[in-house]
């Protein structure tokens, strides 16, 4: 059986002040890999604030997105890891959010390694 592998780049976000951001308009087609290993690392940090990170499938119905997987909560600097083990759907995008009240709270990137 030949095996496939490729890592793909999804996020990046420098000075991220609170809010949302999403990759939902640049999903990433995932129809052939049956494994996916996600990685954030965060180069800066807000004491006060925290970074949530979800994974999203896309429904091939309705195009609605699925929630896949999250992270634990992020909420110092480092390399974090999500590991999945299951079936990923046709596509699937990243959704952050910050929170918090500082102006520039977060400086972190996210990027996906699959396995066919």
């Amino acid at each position: 059986m030949l095996r496939h592998s490729c890592y793909k780049f999804l996020m990046y976000k420098e000075d991220a002040a609170a809010g949302t951001y999403t990759t939902n308009d640049l999903p990433v087609d995932v129809s052939t890999y049956y494994e996916a290993t996600f990685f954030c690392s965060v180069t800066a940090a807000s004491a006060d604030d925290t970074l949530n990170i979800t994974i999203m499938t896309v429904d091939p119905e309705s195009g609605a997105g699925v929630q896949l997987a999250t992270f634990t909560q992020i909420t110092a600097t480092g390399t974090f890891m999500k590991q999945i083990n299951q079936n990923l759907g046709k596509s699937l995008y990243v959704v952050a959010t910050v929170a918090g009240a500082a102006a520039v709270a977060y400086t972190f990137t996210i990027g996906v390694f699959l396995k066919s």
